[in-house]
């Protein structure tokens, strides 16, 4: 039928397996709207929008939209109006998300569904029920202020980007408890925050293999890992990058990077790096500079060193 449905919020609906949408719904009032599918964590339910429907918050006073499952299925318009959205696994344990082509079991969002999804407040995929997002081919071009993928139910919660990855919004965020991990190109057209170990217990490094690169197209690059490990470039363009770590921890910057830091950053790494300006930082801890000279930041226009311990 193409009858469609008034849904006035705040709303919450649970669902132990499907919940399934077959007419447009029009949403108004204001608050949060929540739609679990797989509420009990079963590993079977999924969120479908089907083609016949859609969801469209016509209200700026809705707030907050999430939409959570063990899978989901948008073949529909999803317009939040301003809303900050959540996409999210259900409680399903040790959940995976999938953004692209499928990459296996758990909750996976083609390209053309991501698309369907649009706010202009923020977006975010995953979050403390995600153990693992991997990014396999998507380009979003989509109006929310800000994306992020986050990865944070246990401390190997990891981020991959096993296929090129495209993001044209004014922010973006990548959070993991443990790796954040690029084997593709991933482009961002705003200020962009990589976040692996990031609640710092010296697990969760940054790796750029040497089929990929960053690039946020002149815009700021910040990075905050255990270590970085990078055969691959990071670039800014004309704006700045800054490298970070967790307070008491030790980077070692230059030589061959054997000299055992936390955060370790050798002479051929250095290369990878393209910015006009570069600091490296950490809160009550050391850096220690071992064997470098001009070449090794001459992708460089300034690089500066920041550090409150020695």
């Amino acid at each position: 039928t193409t009858n469609s449905m008034l849904l006035h919020t705040p709303s919450t609906w649970n669902a132990a397996y499907d919940i399934l949408l077959k007419r447009p719904v029009n949403v108004t009032g204001s608050h949060h709207l929540h739609w679990t599918a797989d509420m009990h964590g079963a590993g079977s339910g999924a969120l479908r929008v089907n083609t016949n429907a859609s969801i469209i918050v016509s209200s700026a006073s809705v707030s907050e939209v999430t939409l959570a499952g063990y899978d989901m299925e948008i073949e529909a318009p999803v317009n939040l109006l301003d809303a900050d959205v959540y996409v999210e696994n259900s409680a399903s344990g040790l959940s995976n998300m999938s953004l692209g082509e499928s990459t296996g079991s758990g909750l996976h969002l083609t390209d053309a569904e991501i698309d369907f999804i649009d706010t202009t407040g923020n977006l975010r995929f995953g979050g403390k029920t995600t153990e693992r997002i991997t990014v396999n081919g998507i380009s979003y071009n989509g109006k929310p202020h800000m994306i992020r993928l986050q990865a944070t139910e246990s401390v190997n919660a990891s981020i991959y980007f096993l296929g090129n990855a495209s993001f044209s919004q004014p922010f973006l965020e990548l959070l993991a408890r443990n790796d954040i991990r690029a084997e593709a190109d991933i482009t961002s057209g705003g200020l962009t925050t990589i976040t692996a170990d990031s609640d710092c217990n010296f697990n969760g490094d940054l790796w750029v293999t040497n089929t990929s690169s960053v690039k946020t197209l002149d815009k700021i690059l910040r990075i905050h890992a255990q270590d970085i490990h990078l055969d691959g470039k990071l670039a800014s363009g004309i704006e700045a990058t800054t490298v970070f770590t967790c307070p008491n921890h030790v980077i070692d910057l230059g030589g061959s990077g054997t000299t055992g830091g936390d955060l370790t950053i050798d002479r051929v790494e250095m290369n990878y790096f393209q910015a006009a300006n570069m600091t490296i930082s950490v809160g009550h801890g050391n850096v220690r500079v071992t064997e470098m000279n001009a070449f090794d930041t001459a992708n460089l226009q300034v690089f500066m060193i920041n550090s409150t311990g020695t």
